[in-house]
């Protein structure tokens, strides 16, 4: 009977239930001698399962400008005057300097990556060493290999591990 109403009642622990039937809160609710302690419920046990605890300081430290580069794709956003639907955000670690690029189409952020991260060695001149990615298809380029890059990539659904870009 106990856990009849341990479901009925949202899973509520049965101090709970207890305490609104003192209270009156609920009708028809049998009396304490009908309580027991509920046995083993695997909805609870999944619902109150804890993450592993998310460090505040990104896993990622740079020395230098060009260490760690991180990039994130966000959209799709509503139709703009452009027809720009998405956009990249790529953050250098070591100043904080953000580049918000929009774009027609994920497809297209490979291809402004590399203009950018060009860009950007040829600026600082300094060399990229690592690009902190999620697990999207869009950014997996052959330009990393060519250029000795690092390509770094989250575990999925993990995206506390995108750190500042996130």
């Amino acid at each position: 009977m106990s856990t009849l109403f341990h479901d009925r009642l949202a899973h509520a622990l049965m101090r709970t239930v207890r305490r609104m039937k003192k209270l009156g809160f609920v009708e028809g609710l049998p009396n304490d001698s009908d309580f027991g302690d509920i046995p083993y419920c695997q909805s609870c046990t999944l619902a109150k399962g804890r993450h592993m605890p998310i460090m505040s300081a990104s896993r990622q430290v740079a020395c230098t400008p060009g260490d760690v580069i991180e990039v994130d794709l966000m959209g799709s956003f509503p139709l703009s005057v452009d027809k720009l639907l998405y956009a990249m955000i790529i953050l250098n670690h070591f100043s904080s300097l953000v580049a918000f690029i929009p774009l027609k189409a994920k497809s297209d952020a490979a291809k402004y990556l590399k203009e950018w991260l060009i860009q950007f060695t040829n600026i600082a001149h300094t060399m990229i060493k690592r690009v902190h990615t999620d697990n999207g298809g869009e950014l997996t380029s052959s330009f990393f290999k060519e250029k000795g890059i690092v390509h770094e990539r989250i575990i999925p659904y993990e995206h506390h591990q995108k750190g500042k870009v996130e």
